[in-house]
């Protein structure tokens, strides 16, 4: 057992040594946030958690709780997947002198102290520390450190009966897909969390159900005798829980329960195209709705222009205007940050299958022009849906409304090719990663137009409103109006240069 631990730790730590550029500088952006962001975040929570209501403090648990157990159990299936199915180390593992209890063991408890614990017990430190200083007793901190140990197990165990359901139904490989479209979704949930949950943070709590039974004496209104003894029943349990998943895991893969094998059905299809433009357009299509990790990668841009509202605009109150204005400078703002990024992406993702292209009896202008198609499909229509959902839990106007359209539409025509030029021009091919589409020169640029609108959000807002604070409606128009004019010198120029570059062949960067 502790050989395969050997070995996944020498694996991590050589993925470590080999890091990709771009995730060291993803990393190290996110290092900055952290370092300047955190501590006020913390010490905010802390104190929020120090001076709460008791009748709010079980709830509060709860939420974290089920949060908790949600993100990092899908989070946890992905990984299981990956590494039981698609980790080519399993059949070296299969030689060692080792049982298969012990192959599982090892397996669960790198999981478990890899991608739960982490989280789980920082968690726990946070509320066991606030909790005791509010108690005035330091038993809140082991309290609060063996519960969440307890639901470390539970989230491995809830993670590992997913996999033998998912796996009886779909491919791993499929089931991977899947899951990482679920990871999309876990990194858009902290934007809406932010974006509609702090203004009724009380409301959500008052909903949850009545743990204060559990809770109380045990984690706060500490109570020695209970509290010891919740802390040891929640330690043996969650041995308890770790030793029944092994021993399941163990027979459930020798008696082939996580068997990978499918019957499979081969589908005819016909395709009837009437020009090329339409063909590689359902080329893109049909990948999107196959692949979900398109989605998965550009999932989380299309909300980050509604935090750029509601903590840069409306939170802060920095704007003495109508809402429509605000909401309509974030329309133009996030239609920038959402075309540039995405439509990058979408191009640069042409390299993963540039030979099939250079064989097809297409010119590079029918390419170019399918993928600009592709952008303004899989861009637009979704962020005038996330619009008008923005208006409507907003002051709703449709005159407002119809400004923010004509903003979104133009900003995107405009946009999209340039996006486009920045993917055909820097594509990377990462096997290892295939979310990684775009050079680290192109990334940081892209990252850089992204923080100029968002401090410029608030500069739009004031040229849209009028002396009264309301919506100047005649200067939106104008604005869109140029924005048309810009859209179509944008398709005739920019979009003449992505077929250049195309007609000259791709300059791909090979990774992984």
């Amino acid at each position: 057992m502790f050989q395969i631990m050997k070995v996944e730790i020498l694996s991590r730590i050589n993925y470590l040594k080999n890091m990709r550029a771009s995730t060291i500088l993803a990393l190290l952006l996110l290092s900055v946030i952290i370092v300047f962001a955190g501590p006020g975040i913390i010490i905010s929570l802390f104190f929020i958690v120090v001076s709460m209501d008791e009748s709010l403090i079980a709830p509060s648990v709860t939420v974290v709780t089920v949060s908790l157990i949600i993100f990092l159990s899908l989070l946890t299936v992905n990984k299981i997947v990956k590494d039981l199915f698609m980790n080519r180390n399993m059949v070296l593992y299969m030689t060692f002198p080792v049982t298969a209890g012990q192959l599982f063991t090892a397996k669960s408890l790198m999981q478990l102290s890899t991608g739960i614990l982490p989280v789980t017990v920082i968690t726990g430190l946070f509320f066991g520390i606030a909790l005791s200083v509010r108690e005035n007793n330091v038993a809140a901190l082991f309290s609060s450190l063996s519960y969440m140990f307890l639901i470390s197990a539970v989230i491995l165990g809830i993670s590992y009966i997913i996999v033998f359901f998912v796996t009886k139904v779909s491919k791993p490989g499929r089931v991977s897909e899947v899951l990482t479209l679920a990871g999309g979704l876990i990194g858009v949930m902290p934007y809406l969390i932010i974006t509609f949950g702090t203004g009724n943070f009380e409301r959500v709590l008052s909903k949850m159900p009545d743990m204060s039974v559990l809770f109380n004496g045990f984690l706060y209104n500490i109570e020695p005798l209970k509290t010891a003894a919740g802390s040891v029943a929640a330690l043996v349990l969650g041995v308890l829980v770790l030793y029944i998943v092994t021993r399941l895991v163990s027979s459930a893969f020798i008696k082939g329960a996580l068997s990978t094998s499918r019957a499979g059905k081969v589908k005819s299809s016909e395709a009837a195209v009437s020009s090329p433009v339409i063909s590689l357009l359902s080329k893109d299509l049909t990948m999107t709705r196959r692949d979900f990790k398109e989605w998965a990668a550009v999932l989380p841009q299309y909300f980050l222009p509604f935090i750029i509202y509601y903590v840069g605009v409306y939170q802060m109150d920095t704007l003495d205007a109508e809402i429509g204005a605000s909401l309509i400078a974030v329309s133009v703002t996030g239609t920038v940050i959402i075309s540039l990024f995405v439509s990058a992406l979408n191009t640069a993702r042409d390299a993963a299958h540039y030979e099939m292209l250079q064989i097809l009896p297409v010119r590079p202008k029918d390419i170019a022009t399918a993928k600009y198609l592709y952008n303004i499909i899989t861009i637009i229509p979704v962020y005038l849906v996330l619009s008008a959902a923005a208006f409507m839990i907003a002051d709703f106007s449709v005159v407002n409304l119809l400004l923010s359209w004509l903003c979104i539409i133009f900003t995107a025509l405009t946009v999209i090719p340039v996006g486009m030029l920045i993917g055909a021009s820097t594509p990377v091919v990462n096997k290892k990663q295939p979310t990684d589409r775009i050079g680290i020169a192109a990334n940081v640029m892209i990252i850089i137009v992204m923080l100029v609108f968002v401090f410029a959000t608030s500069i739009f807002a004031r040229m849209f409103v009028d002396t009264s604070g309301s919506v100047a409606a005649g200067g939106v128009l104008i604005f869109t109006a140029v924005l048309a004019v810009t859209g179509i010198i944008s398709y005739i120029m920019v979009l003449k240069r992505v077929s250049r570059v195309y007609d000259r062949g791709l300059i791909i960067e090979y990774k992984g």
